[in-house]
């Protein structure tokens, strides 16, 4: 947006229509050249997402306080009270609506604890025939140490995601690729060690072919907003060090904005999201009034990935809309098969979803009844193609 106020002079150049995506990043004063060249704005963006960042800026907190800190982040800027273009929009009462369509995740545990916790249970996505197994949010625990005070890195940790990108390249490489990190220092310690797998696996060159359209990163969580990729790969790095000792402090996690942070993180794959992880939820701790929303929210994460549970109870199981569909339901469970009724998130719901038995990890069938559900759909789009999909 800069390059308007820098390049166009005023007066002599005007829009129709201003059109600004990922708008919590923009800020204001960057924004406001192009503002003031149009007649009308649609501002885009995601206000539980990363606010504007910069490597000089600091907007709040001081400078001798982050120094303190040996596990600061010096490319971050804390949440502020009119942080961007899409909050000074949102403070000034300008019309809005919200997107609840999320296309990205093919798995509902992608986006189950961002929904809790971020969407109020307000997004609208698919439901995987695949109950549980090979994708999904996934944790990988390893028995690493977190290298406190010195490199900052967790060396064991690093080699595990190394060898685990070398084994997707081999095993599976038409399935794009990335990895993030919570720490810079432990981006750079994974490059180290996969260039070193790199240069005995040179046959695999061509996976890490810069010029693809989803090409391989390797990125912190402040850089990979807007990215997507089939599987990700999260590299957790803090741990416990050589004499046992945890510190609760997250990095960047543990600061102002820090669950935004971790929200685009997170949300990040469409097929599966590995954590790599030194650590379990029990040894993050979150009791007490100061404890960072940040840590609570890493807490969350990790123990979804880990249990499958979130902090906020869902019902194991739901009742069918109509009798039409109990009948249908009865007639499959009457040839042997288990059937679980309402399968998916609220606005996107498969009537019926048949499994083999009741211990199975994944659907065989979806059924759809013309009823309610069908009905209330408001697009034919919706109604006939997506669900079929």
């Amino acid at each position: 947006p800069i390059s308007v106020a820098q390049f166009l002079p005023p007066g002599k150049v005007a829009f129709d229509m201003l059109l600004i995506d990922e708008a919590s990043q923009v800020r204001p004063e960057d924004a406001v050249g192009a503002v003031a060249r149009s007649g009308s704005v649609v501002i885009v963006g995601d206000s539980k997402q990363l606010p504007p960042t910069s490597f000089f800026d600091r907007t709040i907190g001081s400078l001798e306080a982050s120094r303190d800190d040996e596990d600061s982040a010096v490319d971050t800027v804390a949440a502020g009270a009119m942080e961007s273009i899409l909050t000074l929009c949102e403070a000034r009462g300008l019309p809005s609506r919200t997107l609840q369509w999320h296309y990205r995740s093919r798995h509902p545990s992608l986006i189950e604890v961002s929904n809790h916790t971020f969407y109020e249970n307000k997004l609208k996505f698919p439901p995987s025939p695949e109950r549980a197994g090979r994708n999904g949010l996934v944790l990988r625990k390893v028995k690493g140490v977190y290298d406190r005070g010195k490199t900052r890195t967790n060396e064991v940790e690093a080699s595990a995601i190394a060898e685990a990108v070398i084994a997707h390249a081999r095993e599976c490489p038409h399935l794009s690729l990335g990895v993030a990190t919570l720490a810079v220092t432990q981006r750079d310690e994974i490059r180290a060690k996969l260039e070193l797998l790199r240069a005995d696996n040179t046959d695999l060159e061509a996976f890490f072919d810069k010029s693809k359209t989803e090409a391989f990163f390797i990125k912190n969580l402040e850089n990979v907003q807007g990215d997507e990729r089939d599987v990700v790969f999260i590299s957790v790095c803090y741990a416990r060090d050589l004499d046992g000792y945890m510190t609760q402090s997250f990095g960047p996690v543990s600061s102002e904005g820090g669950e935004r942070r971790l929200n685009v993180l997170f949300t990040r794959a469409k097929l599966r999201c590995e954590i790599f992880a030194s650590i379990g939820y029990a040894d993050i701790q979150v009791q007490g009034a100061a404890v960072p929303f940040g840590r609570r929210v890493l807490h969350t994460y990790l123990k979804f990935a880990e249990t499958g549970h979130t902090d906020v109870p869902t019902p194991l199981g739901r009742d069918a809309d109509s009798d039409f569909e109990v009948s249908v339901g009865n007639r499959l469970a009457a040839a042997g098969y288990e059937v679980d009724y309402q399968v998916g998130s609220v606005g996107f719901r498969i009537d019926l979803g048949v499994k083999e038995s009741a211990s199975a990890n994944s659907y065989l069938l979806g059924v759809e009844c013309d009823g309610a559900t069908y009905h209330s759909a408001l697009w034919a789009r919706e109604r006939d193609r997506l669900r079929q999909q």
